[in-house]
C-alpha cells in the first residue's frame, strides 16, 4: 500500500492517463453473476495484462472503519487458497514469465497480473482462486500483520506523507476518506482471521468486481475463457453501505505539528466535486495554471521571483466521490507565514483578474501532452480501463474529456476559483521543525557527518547518522556493471545481483524476503553501467540483523539452476517491456549509434541473446571475480550510532577474505568524425521519438558540473528548449535534456516526442539552441536560475538517507572523495558564461541522432 502523498500523486497521474485515447475501443460485458468485463485488444506485444478492481477500499469498511482491513485482505489474498498453498501463486506467475502486484486505495483494491499471452489461462484461474477462495492461513496472517505494523510505525518518517494524511483527516469530518488506508495501529492490532473472512465474504462478490484486460488476445476467445472460469461463482446480495456526505465547510481549519525535520511544509486543501461533475475540467486546468511545473504562477512568484519556498505544486484530486484541490510547498521555517499569505494572494489575483487566453491555451496543451506521454504500456492501459469504469461507470468517459477541456473558457477558470478556492472552504496543514526559534541558526549550518573506515580485508565503509528516527539505509556497492562484462555476457552484473536475493545455502528466496520484511524492511538489487549491488532499508533496532543477512547473501549465495532460469525469464520480460517504451527504444538505439566499441553501447540489462547465453558457470565465475571485500563500499546511513555500527561491521565482515578481481582492458571511444543518423519505423508507437546527443564527460571530470548546468538551462520548464519546442509553438509532447556519466566518457542527450509533421522543425530548433551555446555566452540570470534549481534539487535529495548513502557510496567506489558531494554548490558557483561556452565548443560537435517514427 502506498503512503498518502505518493498515492495522491499516482492517483492524479492515473486520472490523466485514462482521459484520452484516439486508438482504443474497449468492450464492456456483464456476466450473469453481475461481474463486469472490460476488454481491449492490442497486438503490438506478446503479453496480456489482467487487472481485477474490487469495490473494497478503505471507505467501504463499515464497522471496520479505521482498521485498515481492506489493505490487510489485499496482503493476504495471495497467501494461500484452497487450491494453492502459500507462495505458489507468485511462483506460478513468475514461472510463466509474468509478474503480479496489488494495491489498495480509498475506494477500491486492485490486483494486477501481466503475463505472456500463451499463459493467459493461468492468470485467469489464479485471479478466480485468489479473489473468491482465499484461506487466510493463521501463520501467514501473523506474518503479514507484523509487516504492516512496521509500516504503520514508520509511515510518518516522510514529512510530505505525514502532512498529507493529516490534511485529509482535518479537511473531512464525516466522510470516511478521513481515515488512513492502512488504518490506525491500535485498531489494526485487533483484527483476527474471523474478521477477514467476514469482510471478504461481504465485499468480494461478483457484482463488486470488474476485470479489465489489454494485450495480445482475441476478444471473443478471451471473453469465453473468462466466462467459463467465473460463471460458476454465484451472484450474491450486495450490502448497500451508507457513505455519509461531507457537510459543507463553513470556516477555515488549521492543523499544526512540530517534528524534527530541517524544512517546513505546508499543504492547503479546498473541497471540490467528484470527477463526473462539470467543474472537473476547469479545476484540472486551474491546477495546471497555478502550480504545475516551473511555469505555474505559484512557482514563478514564490520560487523564482521572491525565493520564499523551495518547491511548490498543486493538483486536483477528483475521485468518484468529492475530493480536494491541493497546494503543497516546502520552505525554510521562517517563511511559513509569508508563504501562506503569498499563495492566497496569487489565488485572489486569479479570482479578480482571471487568466489570459495564452495561459489557458498553454494549460490545455500541457494537459493533453501529459496524457499522451503517459500512454505507453498495456499494464497502464489496463489500469486505465478499470479506473475509468469504476470512477464514472463508463470506460468511454475519456472520449469526452478532451472535448470538455478544449471547450473551457477563461471566465470559467475564474468562476471555478471563486467557487472553490475560498477561505471558508480551506483547510491548511502546517509542519514545522521542533523548537523553531532555538534551532534556526543550527538549521542553517548543520551538515551531515560521515565516518569513513576500512577493514584489514579492504572493505571500505561509510557511516552517517541522521535525525530521521527509526530507519536505516544500507548499500553494498561493487565495481562492475557493463564496464567489466565480457563480450557475449552483457547483463551478467544485473543478473548476478538479482540472483543474490534468490537464495543462500541456508535460506530460500522467500525466507530472505520474510526475514527482511519481518524487520520492517525492504531489500533490492541493481546493476548499472559501472557498478552493481544490494540495498536494504530496515528499522534501526534491527540494524545488526540487516548487516548479518547482507553478509549471508554476499558470502553464501546458492545460485540454483531453477532460480537462474527464473531470473533469466524475468530479465527477458524486462527487455521486452523496455522495447514497448518509445523513450527506452530511442535510448537503446541511440547508444548503439553513438558508441561503436565501448560496452556502454548496450543497456545494463544486456540483450536477449546475451541473457540467454549466460550459464551457471558464468555466474559463478563473475561472482568469484567481483564480489569480494576489497571491491566493495558499504554505506550505513540513518538512525545509527557510529561507534556501535563500526564494531558491528568489523565483527560481521572481518572474516571475509580479500581476492583479486578482473581489471578489464581500457576502452577508447573515438570522437565522432561525422554525424551518425539512424531513422527507423516502429508501428507500436503513435508519436515520433527524437534523440540527439554527443559523447560527454567522465563522472570524475570537472566538466560534468558544466554539462549538468547546460542540461538544466536547456530543459527545465522555463528553459531554452522547453520554451522553443513547447511553450512557443507546441511542437512537442515531451522534451528533456540529461547526462549519463560514467567511469569512462558518458553522453549528453536531448530527447523529445512529437508528431510526424514536426520532425524537421524540432530538429532544426534543437540544432539552433546547441549553436547558441557555442556562439554566445549564457546570461547571468540563466546561470543563476540553473544553479539555484540544481542546488535545490541536490539539497532535497540529500534529506533522503537512501539517496544520500547511494550517491556518496558510488562516489567513493569510483574514486571520488565522499566529501565531494558537500561541495556540489561550490563547484556550480565557479561556472560562468565563458566556461559554458568553452564546454559547448569542446563537446557539442559531431552528433548521433536517432528518430523512431510510427
Amino acid at each position: 500500500m502506498q503512503d498518502m502523498n505518493s498515492f495522491l500523486r499516482l492517483r492524479y497521474k492515473t486520472l490523466l492517463l485514462f482521459l484520452l485515447s484516439h486508438f482504443a475501443f474497449p468492450s464492456v460485458y456483464t456476466l450473469e453473476n453481475g461481474m463486469k468485463i472490460i476488454l481491449e485488444e492490442r497486438h503490438t506485444t506478446e503479453f496480456v495484462s489482467l487487472q481485477a478492481f474490487v469495490k473494497a477500499g478503505s471507505i467501504y469498511e463499515d464497522e471496520y472503519i479505521g482498521f485498515g482491513i481492506s489493505h490487510l485482505v489485499e496482503h493476504m489474498l495471495f497467501k494461500g487458497t484452497k487450491k494453492r498453498p502459500p507462495g505458489e501463486i507468485a511462483g506460478e506467475i513468475e514461472k510463466s514469465g509474468g509478474r503480479i502486484d496489488a494495491s489498495t486505495s480509498f475506494d477500491k483494491t486492485m490486483y494486477k497480473i501481466t503475463i505472456p499471452s500463451q499463459s493467459i489461462y493461468v492468470a485467469i484461474d489464479i485471479l478466480k482462486d485468489a479473489l473468491f477462495f482465499p484461506e487466510f492461513p493463521e501463520d501467514e496472517l501473523v506474518k503479514e500483520k507484523d509487516v504492516i505494523l512496521r509500516e504503520i510505525e514508520t509511515r510518518d518518517n516522510s514529512p510530505e506523507d505525514f502532512l498529507s494524511r493529516c490534511l485529509f483527516a482535518e479537511a473531512f469530518t464525516t466522510h470516511p476518506v478521513r481515515y488512513p488506508i492502512i488504518g490506525y495501529e491500535e485498531l489494526f492490532k485487533r483484527l483476527e482471521r474471523k474478521d477477514l473472512i467476514a469482510y471478504h465474504k461481504e465485499r468480494y462478490i461478483p457484482s463488486n468486481i470488474a476485470i479489465s484486460a489489454c494485450g495480445d488476445f482475441e476478444e471473443r476467445e478471451l471473453l469465453n475463457k473468462i466466462k467459463r472460469v467465473f460463471s460458476s461463482i454465484p451472484r450474491k446480495q450486495e450490502k448497500i453501505l451508507n457513505i455519509p456526505d461531507e457537510p459543507r465547510q463553513v470556516s477555515k481549519r488549521t492543523f499544526y505539528a512540530e517534528k524534527p525535520f530541517n524544512l517546513a511544509y505546508l499543504e492547503m486543501g479546498f473541497h471540490i466535486q467528484p470527477i463526473t461533475h462539470p467543474d472537473t475540467y476547469c479545476l484540472d486546468l486551474l491546477s495546471e495554471i497555478l502550480g504545475k511545473g516551473r511555469t505555474g504562477r505559484l512557482y514563478s512568484s514564490l520560487v523564482d521571483d521572491k525565493a520564499l519556498v523551495f518547491g511548490i505544486e498543486s493538483f486536483s484530486y477528483t475521485p468518484a466521490f468529492p475530493g480536494l484541490f491541493v497546494i503543497s510547498a516546502k520552505m525554510h521555517p521562517n517563511n511559513l507565514k509569508i508563504a501562506e499569505k503569498e499563495i492566497l494572494s496569487e489565488i485572489e489575483r486569479i479570482k479578480k483578474d482571471g487568466v489570459s487566453q495564452k495561459e489557458l491555451n498553454l494549460a490545455k496543451r500541457k494537459v493533453i501532452a501529459d496524457i499522451y506521454s503517459l500512454q505507453d504500456t498495456i499494464e497502464k492501459k489496463t489500469g486505465v480501463l478499470g479506473e475509468s469504469f469504476f470512477d464514472t461507470g463508463d470506460p468511454y468517459f475519456l472520449d469526452e474529456y478532451v472535448k470538455n477541456i478544449e471547450g473551457v473558457k477563461t471566465k470559467e477558470i475564474r468562476d471555478a476559483a471563486k467557487t472553490y478556492l475560498n477561505s471558508n472552504n480551506m483547510t491548511i496543514a502546517l509542519l514545522s521543525p521542533e523548537k523553531l526559534k532555538e534551532r534556526e541558526e543550527k538549521i542553517a549550518v548543520k551538515r551531515r557527518e560521515i565516518k569513513k573506515g576500512m577493514l584489514p580485508n579492504g572493505l571500505v565503509y561509510l557511516i552517517s547518522p541522521s535525525n530521521t528516527k527509526g530507519l536505516v539505509s544500507i548499500y553494498a556497492l561493487f565495481k562492475g556493471g557493463r564496464l567489466v562484462e565480457r563480450q557475449g555476457k552483457e547483463g551478467i552484473s544485473n543478473l548476478t545481483a538479482s540472483l543474490l536475493l534468490a537464495g543462500t545455502k541456508n535460506r530460500e528466496r522467500k525466507d530472505i524476503a520474510f526475514f527482511v520484511e519481518s524487520c520492517g524492511g525492504t531489500i533490492g538489487s541493481f546493476g548499472g553501467r559501472n557498478s552493481f549491488g544490494i540495498s536494504i532499508s530496515i528499522l534501526s533496532e534491527d540494524i545488526n540483523k540487516g548487516l548479518s543477512i547482507l553478509k549471508e547473501i554476499l558470502q553464501e549465495p546458492a545460485f540454483k539452476e531453477d532460480e537462474i532460469e527464473r531470473e533469466r525469464k524475468k530479465t527477458i520480460l524486462s527487455l521486452k517491456n523496455r522495447g514497448d517504451s518509445l523513450f527506452s527504444s530511442c535510448l537503446d538505439k541511440f547508444l548503439l549509434t553513438l558508441y561503436k566499441v565501448h560496452p556502454y553501447r548496450i543497456c545494463e540489462l544486456g540483450t536477449m541473446e546475451s541473457i540467454g547465453s549466460i550459464t551457471k558457470k558464468d555466474i559463478l565465475s563473475f561472482y568469484e571475480d567481483r564480489i569480494m571485500p576489497n571491491n566493495m563500499v558499504l554505506t550505513v546511513f540513518g538512525d545509527v550510532e557510529t561507534g556501535k555500527i563500526e564494531k558491528s561491521i568489523n565483527r560481521i565482515f572481518k572474516g571475509w577474505r580479500k581476492g583479486d578481481f578482473y581489471r578489464p582492458k581500457p576502452y577508447f571511444e573515438a570522437q565522432l568524425e561525422e554525424d551518425r543518423e539512424l531513422k527507423i519505423k516502429d508501428e507500436r508507437f503513435s508519436q515520433v521519438g527524437i534523440m540527439i546527443g554527443f559523447l560527454g564527460s567522465r563522472i570524475t571530470d570537472e566538466d560534468r558540473f558544466s554539462l549538468e548546468l547546460i542540461s538544466c538551462i536547456l530543459s527545465r520548464q522555463d528553459g531554452r528548449l522547453f520554451n522553443a519546442l513547447r511553450e512557443e509553438e507546441g511542437l512537442v509532447y515531451y522534451a528533456d535534456v540529461f547526462n549519463i556519466f560514467g567511469i569512462d566518457p558518458g553522453c549528453f542527450i536531448i530527447y523529445s516526442q512529437t508528431s510526424k509533421d514536426n520532425v524537421d522543425s524540432v530538429c532544426e530548433k534543437i540544432e539552433k539552441e546547441i549553436a547558441r551555446l557555442k556562439d554566445e555566452e549564457v546570461s547571468s540570470d540563466e546561470l543563476n536560475e540553473g544553479r539555484t534549481y540544481l542546488i535545490g534539487q541536490k539539497e532535497v535529495s540529500l534529506e533522503n538517507n537512501s539517496q544520500y548513502g547511494f550517491e556518496v557510496g558510488l562516489n567513493e567506489l569510483y574514486g571520488i572523495p565522499f566529501s565531494e558531494i558537500e561541495r556540489y554548490k561550490e563547484n556550480l558557483l565557479k561556472i560562468d558564461g565563458k566556461k559554458i561556452k568553452q564546454i559547448a565548443e569542446k563537446y557539442f560537435n559531431k552528433k548521433a541522432i536517432v528518430i523512431i517514427v510510427p
